[in-house]
């Protein structure tokens, strides 16, 4: 090989190596798409609005008085945001679910997006829980959402606090970018909370039901049983597409739809786009999230999924779940959001702790017993083989040294 084609080689490789690296990492392939454009001029303009006051140095914040709402963004189109950032100061241990978020495009009447504020921040039970993923979380107090929502008209989007406390200090920025136009085929973000307490027997909980053309972003779920043992994780996933009565796809249990395993074990953990933010085995608390690109479930009528709690639906639970998706408007109204009161989970009743690992570690503990119990099988076979073949050898020998008669 002459000098000249090693470098070009060495670029060739350096390429393969960078693709392979990407094909194997979604999250970096997800990065990878995000700075493509990065060394362009951009077709857009940011704009921002916030609680900080017109003078540096002032106040910024607002007080969101009970009964009362915000409005964090109300700005003509077309546009797209693409940050929502905020942070709440107050000894209220409850404003997780007190606060509601909603949005509005276009001008509609019924909310695109509708959830209890900590929940759709991945927020399991309305509480606070680190999880720095790539698109919709929490960091150091902090919550915020990178998924973008377009808007051809104008855009919406304020917080109620439907508690009888105030907030003394409500912080926010909303950062959007001024657009010449939309796309035809752009479609819109939504997002809704459910729950159902207890989970009917035989019957599957719904995380998500949509009617339109769209495609699924992802969902985070905060899970209870009211048995010792998280048994409700053996159920399944399961994802109707564009016909309701058979699901396209079944999932093998709850937890692995999250990409975790043994009932969360070694949890929790964050990661860019799914992982278990809520581990209390004490309680048979869990929340987990996932988010969808590549593998996103994409529908031209209708949309459900649903999660089972045990293999037959039999396991007593308390589910609630934000989903989160793209669609084309219009979009159906969002389902009832409970009030305050029947929006709050009940306080647990043990210590919080992940401790006991529970039927997945006693499962994991057999499985090691046993592989434990053939490991001296396994050392003696080699010696009684050895044995074995030196006594064959012996017999070999000894039959042909042994003096011939005459």
């Amino acid at each position: 090989m002459s000098n000249r084609q090693l470098p070009l080689v060495l670029d060739v490789a350096l390429v393969c190596a960078c693709l392979l690296g990407l094909s194997l990492c979604p999250a970096a392939l997800a990065r990878a798409s995000l700075y493509s454009d990065l060394p362009t001029m951009p077709k857009w303009q940011i704009g921002q609005t916030s609680t900080a006051g017109p003078e540096l140095g002032a106040s910024d914040y607002v007080p969101l008085d009970a009964a009362k709402k915000v409005v964090l963004l109300d700005v003509p189109g077309p546009g797209q945001v693409v940050r929502i950032w905020l942070t709440v100061a107050t000894k209220d241990e409850q404003w997780g679910r007190a606060l509601v978020l909603r949005a509005y495009w276009d001008g509609e009447q019924s909310p695109s997006v509708q959830a209890p504020l900590r929940d759709f921040f991945t927020g399991p039970f309305g509480e606070y829980h680190d999880n720095p993923n790539l698109l919709i979380g929490m960091a150091s107090q902090g919550y915020y959402c990178s998924a973008p929502m377009p808007f051809a008209a104008h855009a919406r989007i304020e917080v109620q606090n439907d508690s009888t406390l105030s907030i003394p200090k409500f912080f926010y920025q909303v950062s959007y970018q001024k657009l010449a136009g939309l796309p035809p085929d752009t479609l819109y973000f939504h997002s809704a909370w459910r729950r159902s307490n207890p989970v009917p027997q035989g019957s599957s909980f719904t995380v998500a039901e949509v009617k339109g053309k769209g495609r699924f972003l992802g969902c985070s779920v905060s899970l209870r049983g009211f048995a010792s043992e998280p048994g409700f994780l053996e159920g399944d996933e399961a994802f109707y597409i564009d016909d309701l009565s058979k699901p396209a796809f079944v999932g093998t249990g709850v937890e692995d739809y999250f990409n975790c395993a043994w009932y969360f074990k070694g949890g929790p953990i964050t990661a860019p786009l799914h992982g278990c933010t809520m581990k209390d085995d004490a309680n048979t608390r869990y929340g987990a999230y996932r988010f969808h690109l590549d593998d996103a479930p994409a529908f031209q009528s209708y949309f459900r999924m649903t999660l089972g709690h045990g293999e037959s639906n039999q396991e007593r639970a308390d589910y609630s779940a934000v989903s989160y998706w793209y669609q084309q408007e219009p979009h159906a109204p969002p389902p009832d959001l409970p009030s305050f009161d029947k929006r709050v989970p009940p306080p647990p009743s043990r210590p919080p702790a992940v401790a006991q690992e529970g039927k997945a570690a006693a499962i994991l503990e057999r499985i090691k017993k046993e592989e434990q119990a053939r490991k001296p099988w396994r050392l003696a076979l080699p010696i009684i083989a050895g044995a074995a073949g030196i006594i064959l050898i012996g017999f070999l020998l000894r039959a042909l040294l042994r003096p011939r008669s005459r």
